[in-house]
């Protein structure tokens, strides 16, 4: 691949509030964290049998989720343009808008 310096299978790292880990140490805790979000709809709908699902609700359940991993950025939009798999994602300084735009669909589809 042009311009990827990372060779294939390469390990990545991320930054965390229990240090620097690889992928592979930090699989586990995504999966706790992806518990804690699930925990916390279902919280949610017991109280108020309802979730409108809006970009403010999508910020505040991936912080529950994953604040506790990621202190600086779990909650927040990207401020940075990232690559997945060597694929390019949306251009962050469009992702609040994009995010708007999918809640504004869901609605009028759940509304129909």
């Amino acid at each position: 691949m042009k311009g990827h310096t990372k060779p294939p299978g390469a390990t990545s790292y991320k930054e965390t509030a229990f240090g620097v880990m690889s992928r592979t140490k930090l699989l586990p805790l995504e999966i706790e964290g992806t518990k804690r979000g699930l925990e916390y709809i279902y919280d949610l709908l017991k109280a108020s049998q309802t979730i409108e699902i809006t970009s403010h609700f999508i910020r505040e359940l991936h912080a529950v989720s994953f604040r506790w991993i990621f202190p600086d950025w779990a909650g927040k939009f990207r401020t940075i343009q990232v690559t997945y798999s060597g694929k390019e994602a949306p251009q962050y300084f469009r992702v609040p808008e994009l995010i708007e735009n999918l809640c504004k669909d869901l609605d009028t589809q759940l509304k129909s």
